[in-house]
């Protein structure tokens, strides 16, 4: 640069000059210093009102501190030092300076240069420049510095310094405290320096953790300056919806306010302000509550127990403990995130005493091992790191017990049985312990039926299976075979398990099950609950026909009404106006009535038809029961499966058929015929009820039938089986009475003994069988002396041809002459005891059903009506000994029923020919008819009108005696599927029996070393089994002697039974007798196979096959233990009860108020009523 020129001015204008230089520079300076002040105080000011009002941020505070003091440096170095430093040179302060004096401003800028060292003189001289500058000089005289830079904005700054000083000084004359915090705050920033408030302001709980669903009670709490509202506002969660948004004003009293925040489901973000203070945001934080996903526990058995442990995983109700057993509880938390805080830990609690539950490895909470010492409700409680339990604190019931001895029970059968001879129970017991079985026992004992009122302590015990100390359940079974046991009929065995542990001495730890019983039953006994079953099942069989005939009438009703109601409109059709009007209303409301009435009907036929299905069922349910009895006649299950047969094909057909119509009927079509002529529905629903009210009539007669003379046909079959059983034992004697001829019995050798000694309990089987029959036969004639005179008369013709031959005496005389060795005498009176046997037998079955009996029977119903017409003429001619009326119109009532009967079972006979109807049995049924006014009249004492009535009766007889000649060969189809029917059961019977022999035999076989008595015993019982059965193949073979290859067969096998029999009854179980008898076995199935294969010349085809093959399936199905308990209701609660004869009368009479006469003559409203009480009356215990 090139050096600053220097002026040679002269003294007045360097005066001017420099005065207008230091005064500009002090006035500038000061100004500037004063305009710094201003902007100072103002910005600090300013940060300070910033500050009080909007509670700034350190960093806003800082940044506001940046601020002022950069402004403040600004204005210092632009209007303070700038000025101070700046050089003026001499040119430039005259050029400002003649800026405020224009009339010198150009002499001035021109004195400045012409005075300049550098001036070019050329072409002036020294002196003209000296003159210039001298009049320069001369006018800038005038020239004032002073006016040139005023002193104005100077005082106005200081003004306005002043004013901003008078401001500060005041806000902190007013404020003190507060414009100090305020500076403190902003000059240091960083420092922390709270906000300083005139209300103290203090709110709890400030930041906080809670549980999903808690509430918080926010308390705001005022000091210094108490506020009179705070306000209160924050936001839920991230606050998106309106209701999340919190703005909430609350009344202080006393400077306290108090807000409830409610349940809580997101996070709650909140601050207060209030009076001067504001307070900071604070977070209330909500978290899932401590829970539990699952427990568990591990139990330490006792040390008795192996110290086993046991895992009971998850815990559901009470966790059942024994006494002395550890237990480590096990609590599962419920994840809620991987925070620390998060974690749980736990206590289990119970009263005062408490056991830590601590994390183990797997996360779950597990307590030490503790023995509880009493029954109570341990209470979890979970803790987390934030101080948060768990809402609802868990628990677990400890049920400490005991350590009770096994419990043992029988799972079959469960309950008091009733059992036949020879039959086979089988029982499962099952034991239980906490810990561990010893093993399983069962006891018995035998209380023979003089000993049965008074129990004494005779207990067998057999072990039934091994258990463990870890073995906590065992089952066992046993099989209790009624002959290897030596119980008769009438004998009582009762039976239980019984089951220790290891927590003492067996005897002291023995738990047992409740004690059964088995009552023995004879055979006939039970086929005496049966049929009284049947004939409670044939009464409920009347009650539906009685349903039947008034939802008959009913439906006649409906259909008279129809069709008066369709004659009545055909005369208004022609009316018009306001008749024709109520003429449609009014038909409308009848045709709504009668569809009502309709429907009424279908429900009530539906439920009918329902309840008759049901019956069908209970029919055949006694199929097993029978085909449980050795002696239950073939014929009796053959007509019980025609019962259950019958009364399903009522229910399904026209009694269903009548449904379907009234159905019909109540949707519109009541006694409207079809374009085809066809009767209207409820015609046909008429129809259909009538013929099922018939049928179920027909079948209840015959289920009658069958209860009068199934007795009957039992003790025949008795006393044929008698007679083959003797004849056997006849058979057995003839060989040794060769071998010892004119022996002594001292001298015989052991096995010829032990064969006497076999003939001996057989023939003393013969004399107790022989005294059983004629005490059934007793029973018999007085259980059939009220309902069936003549069948009490068959009874007592057989009773007394028993005692006319003295066949017991006899049996018990050759029994002790077969003691004396008297062998060959004692034959033929064996022979005379058999065919009396089998002439009782044919006494008792005088009334059979075969078809040729038919016509047998109706011969002695003519024979029996003459009788009858000719007492009455008799009673009329008034002639000695003549019954009276009261006894004729008995006999004419009998002899009704017993046609009825006979027609129901030639109707149901032609039912099996389709298309096929009797005029044979329509005319039994006319003379029923005609017997039952007879009767009426009789008992009336009309005599003439009896007689008259008898004398049709006999003409109308003696029609359907001519009729079934016709019939016969029309009617033999249906005989052969009877008859077929009837040969199947048996052939069925014959496998089941020879099963049992066989596996008898085998039983047997095993005890000939080891129990010699119970072995006699056993094989005396198999011979007459292997007896029945063969008889029973006897009959099996005259039923098919048509099929000559099938009767090849059961001859065949009816051989080997003889070889067996003969050897049981010699006492003969070896190998050689269990081959014959599995032979026997495989011929009876070998015609079984070629039966049902369509053998028998096809007999067994089509619709015959299936219900044969149901038949057997159900014989086969029979569980064992007859429950007269609930299968018959009023049967008598004990064996004593049952065989008291005042209770038969009472009963015989009790069924017969029950008949259908009766119920005929109770008016139809009152019937239902009738059946309820008769209902309530069955289920009466007797008293």
């Amino acid at each position: 640069m090139s050096a600053p020129r220097r002026s040679h001015l002269p003294d007045a204008l360097r005066r001017v000059i420099d005065g207008y230089r230091r005064r500009w520079r002090v006035v500038y300076t000061h100004t500037g210093l004063l305009i710094t002040l201003a902007v100072l105080a103002s910005t600090v000011g300013a940060a300070v009102a910033a500050d009080r009002m909007l509670r700034l941020s350190p960093v806003l505070r800082s940044a506001a501190l940046a601020a002022i003091l950069g402004a403040c440096a600004l204005c210092l170095a632009r209007w303070v030092l700038w000025p101070a430093v700046r050089r003026m040179r001499d040119r430039d302060a005259a050029a400002r300076l003649g800026h405020h004096f224009p009339k010198v401003e150009e002499d001035l800028v021109s004195a400045v240069e012409l005075s300049s060292e550098n001036f070019d003189e050329q072409g002036i001289s020294r002196g003209l420049v000296e003159s210039a500058l001298h009049q320069i000089t001369r006018r800038a005289s005038t020239v004032d510095p002073r006016v040139a830079v005023p002193v104005k904005p100077l005082l106005k700054a200081a003004a306005v310094v002043g004013i901003l000083l008078a401001m500060l000084l005041g806000a902190y004359h007013s404020f003190p405290d507060a414009v100090r915090n305020a500076l403190a705050r902003l000059f240091r920033p960083d420092a922390g320096v709270p906000y300083f408030c005139y209300t103290k302001l203090a709110i709890e709980p400030g930041d906080r953790v809670v549980r999903v669903g808690d509430a918080v009670n926010v308390q705001i709490t005022t000091s210094g300056e108490p506020a009179r509202t705070a306000r209160l506002y924050g936001q839920k969660g991230a606050g998106a919806e309106t209701s999340d948004r919190i703005a909430v004003t609350l009344a202080c009293d006393q400077g306290a306010a108090r807000w409830n925040t409610g349940p809580l489901f997101k996070d709650l973000h909140y601050r207060v302000a209030a009076g001067d203070a504001l307070s900071p945001w604070h977070h209330i934080r909500v978290v899932p509550p401590p829970s539990l996903d699952r427990k568990s526990a591990v139990l330490i058995l006792p040390k008795y127990a192996e110290n086993a442990q046991r895992l009971v995983e998850p815990i559901e109700g009470p966790l059942q403990v024994v006494e002395g057993t550890q237990v480590v509880i096990r609590a599962m938390p419920v994840a809620r995130g991987p925070e620390p805080e998060l974690q749980c830990r736990g206590e289990l609690r119970l009263d005062h005493a408490m056991y830590a539950l601590a994390p183990d490895g797997s996360g779950a909470l597990a307590s030490e091992p503790f023995v509880p010492r009493k029954s109570g409700e341990y209470a979890i409680t979970l803790t987390d790191g934030f101080g948060l339990t768990n809402r609802a604190p868990e628990s677990v019931y400890i049920k400490v017990a005991p350590d009770r001895v096994p419990v043992v029970t029988f799972a079959r059968p469960g309950r008091d049985l009733l059992a036949l001879p020879g039959e086979r129970v089988t029982l499962e017991t099952t034991a239980r312990d906490e810990f561990g079985v010893r093993g399983l026992t069962l006891a018995c004992r035998t209380l023979k039926a003089k000993e049965a009122a008074e129990a004494s302590e005779r207990w067998e015990r057999r072990s039934l299976k091994e258990g463990g100390p870890t073995v906590a359940e065992l089952t066992a079974t046993a099989d209790l075979v009624m002959d290897q046991l030596g119980l008769a009929a009438g004998d009582i065995l009762e039976y239980k398990a019984e089951a220790a542990d290891y927590a003492d001495e067996a005897v002291l730890r023995r738990g047992s099950s409740p004690t059964y019983r088995i009552t023995v039953l004879s055979e006939l006994e039970h086929l005496e609950r049966v049929l009284s079953r049947l004939k409670e099942l044939q009464l409920e069989m009347m009650r539906r026909a009685a349903t039947q005939r008034a939802q008959s009438a009913q439906a006649e009703a409906l259909a008279r009404a129809a069709t008066k109601g369709a004659d009545s409109q055909n005369p208004k059709q022609g009316e018009g106006g306001d008749e024709a009007k109520e003429g449609k209303a009014t038909e409308g409301d009848e045709n709504a009535a009668a569809r009502e009435a309709a429907r009424n009907a279908h429900d009530r036929q539906a439920e009918e038809t329902r309840a008759t299905e049901h019956l069908a069922r209970k029919l055949e349910s006694l199929i097993p029961e029978l085909a449980r009895n050795p002696s239950t006649p073939t014929e009796m299950m053959s007509n019980m499966e025609q019962l259950g047969r019958g009364v399903r094909q009522t229910a399904n057909d026209p009694m269903q058929n009548a449904a379907d119509q009234f159905a019909r009927a109540a949707q519109g079509q009541q006694g409207q015929q079809s374009q085809q002529g066809q009767p209207s529905p409820l015609r046909i629903a008429q129809e259909q009820t009538e013929e099922a009210a018939r049928r179920l009539e027909q079948l209840a007669q015959i289920a009658e039938r069958m209860q009068r003379r199934g007795i009957l046909e039992k003790l025949a079959a008795e006393a044929e089986a008698l007679a083959a059983r003797q004849r056997e034992i006849k058979d057995n004697l003839v060989p040794l009475a060769k071998e010892t001829l004119g022996t002594d019995p001292k001298n015989m050798t052991d096995e010829q003994k032990r064969r006497l000694e076999h003939l001996l309990l057989a023939q003393k089987a013969i004399k107790e069988g022989v005294d059983n029959l004629g005490k059934e036969i007793e029973k018999a004639v007085g259980a059939l002396a009220f309902s069936n005179p003549s069948d009490a008369a068959t009874a007592e013709d057989a009773k007394a041809k028993l005692d006319e031959d003295k066949v017991s005496e006899k049996a018990d005389t050759v029994t002790r002459r077969l003691g004396e060795n008297a062998l060959f005498s004692q034959v033929p009176e064996q022979e005379k005891i058999a065919k009396s046997l089998l002439a009782v037998a044919e006494i008792l079955r005088r009334g059979g059903d075969q078809l040729d009996a038919f016509m047998k029977e109706i011969e002695e119903f003519i024979r029996r009506q003459k009788a009858i017409n000719a007492g009455i003429e008799n009673a009329i001619k008034k002639a000695e000994k003549a019954k009276r009326p009261a006894e004729l119109g008995g006999d004419q009532a009998t002899l009704q029923r017993d046609v009825s009967e006979q027609a129901s079972a030639l109707h149901w006979l032609a039912r099996e020919i389709a298309g096929f109807r009797s005029q044979t049995a329509a005319k039994l049924d006319a003379a029923s008819s005609e017997m039952g006014l007879g009767a009426a009249d009789l008992y009336a004492k009309a005599l003439p009108e009896g007689l008259e009535h008898g004398k049709r009766a006999l003409a109308l007889l003696e029609d359907a005696r001519e009729k079934l000649s016709q019939e016969m060969q029309q009617m033999q189809q249906a005989m052969m599927s009877a008859q077929m029917m009837r040969a199947l059961l048996l052939l069925q019977r014959c496998l089941v029996g020879q099963k049992r022999v066989n596996a008898g035999t085998l039983e047997a076989d095993a005890l000939r070393a080891r129990e010699p008595e119970a072995y006699d015993q056993a094989t005396a019982a198999l011979a007459i089994r292997q007896s029945k059965v063969r008889v029973d193949a006897g009959k099996l073979a005259q039923l098919i002697a048509q099929f000559q290859s099938a009767v090849a067969l059961v001859n065949a096998s009816a051989g080997k039974m003889d070889v067996s029999r003969l050897a049981l009854g010699g006492g003969d179980t070896g190998k050689e007798t269990r081959e014959v008898q599995r032979q026997a076995l495989a011929l009876l199935e070998q015609l079984l196979q070629e039966a049902m294969g369509g053998g028998m010349g096809g007999a067994m085809g089509g619709m015959m096959g299936a219900r044969a093959q149901s038949m057997m399936q159900m014989m086969g199905g029979s569980g064992g233990g007859f429950d007269g308990g609930t299968n018959a209701p009023i049967m008598p609660a004990s064996l004593q009860e049952a065989k008291n004869e005042d209770w038969r009368r009472a009963r015989s009479r009790f069924d017969e108020q029950l008949g259908a006469a009766f119920e005929g003559s109770i008016p139809a409203q009152y019937r239902d009523l009738l059946n309820a009480y008769f209902d309530r009356l069955r289920k009466e215990p007797i008293r």
